[in-house]
């Protein structure tokens, strides 16, 4: 029978315990869901309310525009997305939290090259399975990588310049990076990432111009 809780939706149920489906972590129940809620409030930053049930958010929060513009139909939904767990991140230092807990969750695990050459006839015990220790990388890697995501420094500014070329290239509307789902798709893809406005795409937009017309303008010059 299915978990009725709706805390399962952020797990894959086992044994007496839970399987986080976004960290791999293993969280014991012990009959009920507070070890669960603990985890998710934690390290994920959202709060459920137990006595909601399971079934009280049956489909996906599709705004008017998405579902005229992918032609959806209430029957096409059916995974809930909470709005909160999309948006839940605010926060430089949530952000570096969450990046260490997952590097920890991860650190050990087992070489498949030696887990195969494991003799069949024996019991897969810890002592029979070679464990192998991905290091932990340094706090300072860490904190550089997250500066990186800073706006005008770095990954920000090849991503900053990527969507420029995306808005140009497929003639999209500044608006675009007000989207919902826009917003949702950069969340997944890259959470560090700080999403900039509709005025200061304009504006990365018109610097880009400016730069190109200028190239070509000397290299006509050079051409004269």
């Amino acid at each position: 029978m299915a978990p009725k809780s709706e805390i399962w939706r952020n797990f894959i149920k086992t044994d007496g315990s839970g399987k986080c489906k976004i960290f791999e972590k293993i969280i014991k129940t012990k009959n009920n869901t507070t070890n669960l809620h603990n985890h998710v409030k934690s390290i994920h930053g959202i709060i459920f309310d137990k006595k909601i049930k399971a079934n009280s958010e049956s489909k996906l929060l599709v705004d008017t525009s998405a579902r005229d513009a992918y032609d959806l139909d209430d029957d096409d939904v059916e995974e809930v997305v909470p709005s909160s767990y999309l948006f839940s991140i605010n926060n430089t230092s949530h952000l570096l939290m969450q990046l260490l807990v997952f590097q920890v969750t991860n650190e050990i695990t087992i070489n498949v090259d030696d887990a195969q050459n494991i003799n069949p006839r024996t019991s897969c015990t810890q002592e029979t399975v070679a464990v192998k220790k991905i290091p932990q990388p340094q706090i300072t890697v860490v904190i550089n990588n997250l500066k990186s995501f800073q706006e005008g420094r770095g990954k920000a500014g090849q991503i900053n310049n990527s969507l420029v070329f995306i808005i140009i290239k497929d003639c999209l509307p500044f608006r675009t990076v007000e989207k919902d789902g826009f917003k949702s798709f950069m969340m997944v893809l890259c959470p560090l990432y700080k999403i900039p406005c509709r005025e200061t795409i304009k504006n990365l937009v018109d610097n880009k111009y400016n730069a190109i017309a200028t190239k070509v303008k000397n290299k006509n010059c050079q051409l004269k």
